[in-house]
C-alpha cells in the first residue's frame, strides 16, 4: 500500500437478498483527501460506510488499512449511554493525551512511587496531555454545547449531533467517516463546521444532501450509480456538469445499442439454423448487445396532487403559550394565529424548543401555561426528525395501509396504498420488504 494511502478497497460487493447495492467497487482514500459520496436513497451509501468500519459485513472484496490508522465514524443518529453528562462524553474521548492523564491521575490517587509517577508525567508530556484540557474547553465553546454538568438524556437531536462531533474532533482521527453531518444542526454551527473541515489535516469521507456544504468542503466526488462508482475530481458544481455529460453520452450509446439490437434481431430471425463459425460468433455477440439495449435509466420522479380536506375559518391559535423544564425555559408567552394557506418556518439554535413547540401543537406535549386551540376540521400531518418509529416488524406496504387503503387525488381518482408506494419510488418487490431493511433516506420517503 502507498504510504499516503489510508484505505484501499478492491472489488467490494454487497447485496441484501435480491437487492444489489454495489458490485466490485475499487477505490482508495489518501491522506488529507476530502471526498463525498452522492447517490439516490437506498443505493448503499450508509452500508458502504458501515462496511468500511466493519469489513466482515461485506459479501466479497478486500479492504486494507494503513497500519496504526485512527478511523472514526459519525453516524446519522449518534447514541450515548443514559445518565452521562457532557463532561463524561468529552473526557471519554479516545486520545493518547487523555489516556496518559487518566493513567497519571490513577497513579497519584493510589500513592504510586516516584519512578512510576515520573514515567506517567513523561507520557503526559509526550502525548500533549497538558494541552488536551484546553482543547476540550475550546471545542466545547466552539460547538456551543450545553454546560459540562448537564445530563444528556433529554438533549435535542442537534445537541446530540454536536456532542458526538465534539468528541470526534477531540480525538483527531486520520480519517473521519460522516453520514449526513449537517442534519439537525443550526446555521451558525454548519458554517463553523464548514471552516473546520476545510482546514482539517486528516482525510474525510462524507455523505450529505446539503449541496452548499458539499460544494465548499469536498474536492472529490464519488457517485454511486447502477451499483458502481464514478469518480469526479472537482467540487459539486464540476460534478453536476460532468454527470450531465456522462448521462448524455450513455443515452447516445444506449440509443445506438437499441438500433444495433433491432438490426441483429432481424438477422437472427432470418438466418437459417445451420450456421457457420462466423455466424455463431455473431450470435454470441448478440447476447451482449441485447443486455446493453435492455438497460433503462432510472430517472423517475415523485409526483402527487392530493385532494385536501376543506378547512374551516379557525385553523390554529396559540394564546400566551409557555413551556419550561426544571432547568430550562424554552418558550414564554407565545401568541400566533395561523391563517389558511400560510407557510411558516421556525428557526433557532439547537435545543431552543422548535420540536417541543410542534409537539405541543400536536398534543404530544402539554404547555406549561397558555392554551392552544385547533379548528374542528384540521387534521395534522407530522413529518418528524425521528422518522418511522417502532415499525421494523412491518413491511413497507403495511406501514402505509395502517393509515389507509387509498387516498383521493384532486380529480376524484382513488390511489391505492400500493400505487401510492409506487409514486414514492417503491416498486412491487420493495413494498414487501421489511422497513428494517430500508436505508435512512428510504425510511424518510
Amino acid at each position: 500500500m502507498d504510504i499516503k494511502n489510508l484505505v484501499s478497497v478492491h472489488q467490494l460487493s454487497k447485496s441484501y437478498g435480491i437487492k444489489t447495492l454495489f458490485t466490485d467497487l475499487t477505490f482508495g482514500i489518501s491522506e488529507g483527501e476530502k471526498i463525498a459520496i452522492v447517490a439516490k436513497n437506498g443505493s448503499g451509501k450508509s452500508t458502504l460506510m458501515r462496511t468500511l468500519m466493519d469489513p466482515a459485513i461485506r459479501d466479497s472484496g478486500t479492504i486494507s488499512y494503513r497500519k496504526g490508522i485512527k478511523l472514526r465514524y459519525l453516524e446519522q443518529h449518534p447514541e450515548f449511554s443514559a445518565g452521562l453528562t457532557v463532561r463524561d462524553v468529552l473526557y471519554q474521548s479516545e486520545h493518547t493525551g487523555l489516556e496518559a492523564l487518566r493513567q497519571y491521575e490513577s497513579i497519584v490517587a493510589e500513592g504510586g512511587g516516584t519512578h512510576a509517577m515520573q514515567l506517567a508525567l513523561d507520557k503526559v508530556e509526550a502525548t500533549g496531555g497538558w494541552a488536551i484540557e484546553g482543547r476540550i474547553q475550546e471545542i466545547h465553546g466552539k460547538m456551543n454545547l450545553p454546560a459540562m454538568d448537564r445530563i444528556i438524556d433529554k438533549f435535542s437531536g442537534g445537541e446530540i449531533k454536536r456532542l458526538a462531533m465534539a468528541q470526534l474532533f477531540i480525538e483527531e482521527p486520520d480519517l473521519i467517516l460522516m453520514d449526513e453531518p449537517t442534519n439537525h444542526l443550526d446555521l451558525d454551527i454548519i458554517e463553523w463546521l464548514e471552516e473546520y473541515l476545510i482546514g482539517y489535516k486528516g482525510a474525510l469521507l462524507m455523505i450529505t444532501h446539503d449541496r452548499y456544504f458539499l460544494e465548499r468542503v469536498c474536492e472529490t466526488i464519488y457517485e454511486l450509480d447502477n451499483h458502481t462508482f464514478f469518480k469526479y475530481d472537482g467540487n459539486y458544481s464540476y460534478f453536476l456538469e460532468q454527470k450531465e455529460l456522462r448521462e448524455a453520452n450513455e443515452a447516445a450509446n444506449l440509443h445506438k445499442a437499441k438500433q444495433l439490437f433491432k438490426k441483429e434481431l432481424d438477422w437472427i430471425r432470418r438466418t437459417p439454423s445451420a450456421r457457420t463459425g462466423k455466424a455463431k460468433d455473431r450470435i454470441d455477440r448478440f447476447g451482449e448487445v441485447k443486455k446493453i439495449a435492455k438497460q433503462r435509466a432510472d430517472d423517475r420522479e415523485v409526483s402527487l396532487a392530493i385532494n385536501s380536506q376543506r378547512l374551516g375559518g379557525k385553523i390554529l391559535e396559540l394564546h400566551k403559550v409557555g413551556k419550561s423544564f426544571p432547568d430550562k425555559l424554552l418558550i414564554e408567552s407565545f401568541n400566533y394565529t395561523f391563517k389558511k394557506g400560510e407557510r411558516v418556518g421556525i428557526v433557532g439554535p439547537n435545543g431552543s424548543g422548535k420540536s417541543t413547540l410542534l409537539k405541543m401543537i400536536l398534543g404530544e406535549e402539554t404547555p406549561s401555561k397558555g392554551k392552544i386551540i385547533t379548528g374542528d376540521t384540521v387534521i395534522f400531518g407530522h413529518y418528524s426528525q425521528g422518522g418511522i418509529a417502532d415499525k421494523d416488524h412491518l413491511k413497507v406496504i403495511e406501514v402505509v395501509q395502517e393509515i389507509g387503503e387509498y387516498i383521493t387525488l384532486k380529480k376524484g381518482q382513488n390511489l391505492t396504498a400500493s400505487q401510492l408506494c409506487e409514486r414514492f419510488l417503491f416498486d412491487g418487490n420493495q413494498q414487501y420488504s421489511y422497513t428494517s431493511t430500508l436505508s435512512g433516506g428510504e425510511k424518510r420517503r
